[in-house]
């Protein structure tokens, strides 16, 4: 029982540590420094772990990774949107 509520702690800590940087992008309309490559590598990172955690049956971190995958999705879509590169 433990070590389930220590996996949902994590992540609950690992989903909304993104929050932060969605708030400041979104805000300041400004996204120069994230990383293309990293975001994307992220993106592709948590769909593997997904269908990987999804396999083995681990809940705790099937269901953050969900909610993460979202966060991650939407960093990337600020950074399209702000970027100057593509307005």
């Amino acid at each position: 029982m433990w070590i389930e509520i220590i996996g949902y702690l994590a992540g609950i800590i690992w989903v909304t540590q993104t929050i932060p940087q969605i708030y400041k992008v979104y805000k300041t309309k400004e996204a120069k420094s994230l990383s293309y490559i990293s975001l994307i590598m992220v993106i592709i990172c948590s769909i593997l772990r997904v269908i990987y955690w999804f396999a083995k049956e681990v809940s705790p971190v099937y269901i953050a990774n969900w909610i993460f995958w979202f966060f991650m999705i939407t960093l990337l879509i600020l950074k399209l949107k702000y970027d100057k590169r593509w307005n």
